[in-house]
This record gives C-alpha cells, structure tokens and sequence, in this order.
C-alpha cells in the first residue's frame, strides 16, 4: 500500500491537473485508513466538477467518518451527474439508509436488482434493507440464485452468505441462518494461533505494571476530548456510540484506526520491531510522547473542533490501552461487556472489512473473549485512565440511569435527546445501522437461545447454560 501511495504521489505531483490521479490517490489513502484522503477526494472533483464517481467516492468517505451533510451533497450531485451510475446509485442508497429514508434508498437499489444487476457491493445493500422493507423472501431467492454462479473471489461469496444468513435470521430460520454464516467463515476463515494470543496479552500484562509505567515517558497535555468505547466487537459499543453522541456537546467519530497508526509510528520512531513492543516504550522521550500525543490529537479534534468530548469506537482499542494511558493521559475509556454467548453468536453471524482473525471460528471466539477479559481486568487495576464498564443487558433494560453514569463519567450535563437516539441521523457502521435506528428493544438479550442447538462449543468455556 506504501509504494502504491508513493506511486500516485508522484503522478499528482508530475501531472497536478489530473483529476484521475487525485482520485485513485484518494481511494489509496482511504485504504490506507488517512484522514488526507479526503482533501484528495474534493481535489478530484475540483479539477473535474463533472466527473461523478469522484463525488460519489467523496460522498462514501464523509458517511464513513460521520460527515453526513458532507456526504448528502456529494451523492446528491453524483446522482445528477451519472444517475443510472453504480457508484451514484451507491454512494446516494447508503446516504438515504443513513437518514432514515430507507424506502428512498430502496427505491434506487430494487430496479437495478430487477434488471439483473448482480454486482456484491448491489446485492448486499439490497439484502440488508430488505428485512426492512418486508421482501426478505425476495432477496433471500435472488441471492440462493446467484450463489452458485459467484465466480470471483472467495471474500465475495462469504459476503453473500452472510447476507444469506442475516435475511434467515430475520425470517426466524435459524437453523439455515447458521449453516450459511458456517459456510461464510469458512471461506473467510483466517489462521488464529491461540498460544500466541495468549503471548501477547501475558506481555502486555507483564510490561504495564503501575511500577513500570510511573517510570515511562508520558504526554504532557491532559486534553479530555477523547473518549475510547473499547469491548469485543458486537458488544453493543454502536449502541453506546449513538446514545453519547445524540448529545449536543460529543461527537461520535465511528471506529477509528488512529491508535493503529500512532503505534505503528512509535514503533517506526523507535526503530522497533513488531516483537520489541511493549519493551522499547523504555526507550521514548517526554517530547516524543507529546508529539505522538498531538498527531492523535489533532486529526481527531478537526472532525468536530466544537466538540467538548469525540467518541473512537474501535473496540480492540482495549489492546492499546496501555500506549494510550502515556500518550492521552486525559483520555477516559468505556468498556462495553456483553453476555459471552451472545457476544461470540453475533462475532460469528456478522461480516466485518477486515481484522477479527478469532470470528470465523466459536472456540477462537470464545477464546479470545476470554483474554480480554483478562486484559481490561488488568488495565483497571493498573493504568491511571479512567474506566467505566457498562453492561450491555443493564443499559437495554434501563437506558435512563445507564446514560446518567456515561455522561456524568465524561463530565458532561443531561440530556433528554440520549434517550431518543434512535432519531439521530449521523452515520454508523452498517452492521448495526438498522439496530440503531429503531428505540431499545430487548430482543437482542439471549439471542443464543434461538442458536442454542449449535453452540455446544461455548459450554466449555462459559459452563453449561
């Protein structure tokens, strides 16, 4: 991904009118996960005000990072430009689903499905706003009817069962619903060394003592703006996310992969191999860790610099807990814990972009459950963060006095607008848009009873149920 950047760079640089280059350069640096992608993106479409794709890339960007205004008049004009287009159609369905106006989005992606458009990316946004226009049975067979002509590649076709799996799901065919997630992780499945994990979190645990990181270098700026939601993913830190951020003084930035990057570039400053980390942190300076802090700092700040607190929803930002504690020493962290069972279920039922090597399997699931739980035990009795852990089951079930304790942990005043989330319009990360988009229900409590028969695996972890 580096030499292809620095590929496009060059280009830009040798040929700076060229609104291709800007855009391809743009798509990289999105990849890549940098914020500078999007002054990439609008320069494309400054050089080539007709050219529709780059507004609708631009328009994708700004819904993934929260800007959904942003995000509205790109596809807006996308669609003006080239509305027949598959990356307007696109780009404009997802806008509108995230507004609200799912039967709008519906609208242009079903014709497109009728003509026989099969391409994934239109296939899967049909399938998921399907369960909620009440065509489930209708997208279930388009999709049953392409599977076996899918000849691309293998993520393809996982993708689809698991759309397969989520239109069975909400037509209460469990059993089918979880042969196809089977069938999805399988062709997805990643290698996951268990040991190795364990590994990792021992040296962590046995590196960030209270001794040890009393003797570190650590920032000097006590900034409070950011706020980590950390957990195993599908915990319900979308959930918290939404609710924090209908507050008019939070903003809710999505799942960032920042801390990532400022790891990386630690290590990178350091001179330090992947295997001499958390050790080589003996060797970073006060000034170092003030510079590392404000290259995470300011990024964030400019995504909404009115903001009083900014939300970084990565939920394995748990593993960076403890580079956090030096460099954001101001930062606070919510721990979102769900039940183990219905954690590990929803991990295996779900599709993600990329990470999450423990999914694909129940007992890798499980296992790597486990470990952070042993980690964020640890980082309480130790970091000087502050940590406020929130059950899952307790928020569903009492929204109220749950948000009183988030807000009055971020120092922030009470307001009524949290317990309407549900009216919000910011953008969230497609697996739990529609979750998001309706009041509380709790009929996500216990959803492994409906999978009970298949998840046999589990009581060797978490007892017999």
């Amino acid at each position: 991904m580096r030499d292809a950047i620095a590929k496009f760079e060059r280009y830009t640089a040798a040929d700076p009118y060229n609104a291709t280059h800007h855009l391809q350069l743009g798509a990289l640096l999105w990849r890549a996960g940098r914020l500078d992608a999007q002054s990439a993106l609008k320069r494309a479409t400054e050089l080539n005000p007709a050219m529709a794709v780059a507004h609708a890339a631009l328009a994708s960007w700004s819904l993934e990072h929260g800007l959904v205004e942003e995000a509205e008049v790109s596809s807006g004009i996308a669609m003006r430009l080239a509305p027949a287009a598959q990356a307007s159609i696109l780009a404009r369905a997802a806008v509108l689903e995230v507004l609200g106006q799912v039967h709008e989005a519906w609208q242009l992606v079903q014709p497109l499905v009728v003509a026989g458009n099969r391409a994934i990316p239109i296939l899967r946004l049909y399938g998921r706003m399907a369960r909620y226009q009440g065509q489930q049975e209708q997208a279930l067979q388009v999709i049953q009817q392409q599977l076996p002509l899918i000849n691309q590649s293998p993520a393809d076709l996982a993708r689809l069962y698991f759309t397969g799996a989520d239109l069975l799901d909400s037509l209460e065919r469990y059993d089918q619903s979880f042969e196809y997630a089977a069938r999805a992780n399988q062709l997805e499945a990643k290698p996951y060394d268990p040991k190795g994990h364990e590994r990792t979190f021992d040296t962590l645990i046995a590196y960030f003592t209270r001794e040890k990181l009393a003797s570190l270098a650590s920032a000097r700026d006590q900034n409070a703006t950011s706020v980590f939601i950390v957990g195993m993913p599908r915990s319900g830190s979308s959930l918290v996310e939404q609710i924090l951020a209908s507050h008019p003084m939070l903003h809710g930035a999505g799942e960032l992969d920042f801390m990532q990057h400022i790891w990386a570039g630690t290590m990178q400053m350091l001179g330090a191999a992947g295997d001499e980390y958390p050790a080589c942190l003996d060797r970073l300076t006060p000034d170092q860790a003030e510079g590392m802090s404000q290259i995470y700092l300011q990024p964030l700040m400019s995504l909404n610099p009115a903001a009083a607190r900014i939300t970084d929803k990565l939920p394995l930002n748990f593993l960076h807990l403890g580079l956090i504690a030096m460099l954001l020493p101001g930062a606070r962290v919510i721990d979102i814990v769900r039940d183990p069972r219905d954690t590990c279920l929803s991990c295996y039922l779900a599709t993600f972009n990329s990470g999450n090597d423990f999914k694909h399997d129940l007992n890798h699931a499980a296992h790597f459950y486990l470990q952070y739980r042993r980690l964020m035990q640890h980082w309480r009795e130790t970091l000087g963060l502050p940590i406020l852990e929130i059950s899952y089951e307790q928020l569903v079930l009492d929204l109220e006095s749950q948000t009183r304790r988030m807000l009055e942990f971020l120092g922030l005043p009470w307001d009524q607008r949290c317990l309407n989330f549900h009216k919000s319009h910011r953008a969230v990360s497609t697996s739990s848009l529609q979750q998001v988009r309706q009041p509380l229900y709790n009929s996500s409590i216990g959803r492994w009873k409906k999978y009970q028969q298949h998840l046999g695996e589990l009581d060797k972890w978490f007892g017999k149920a």
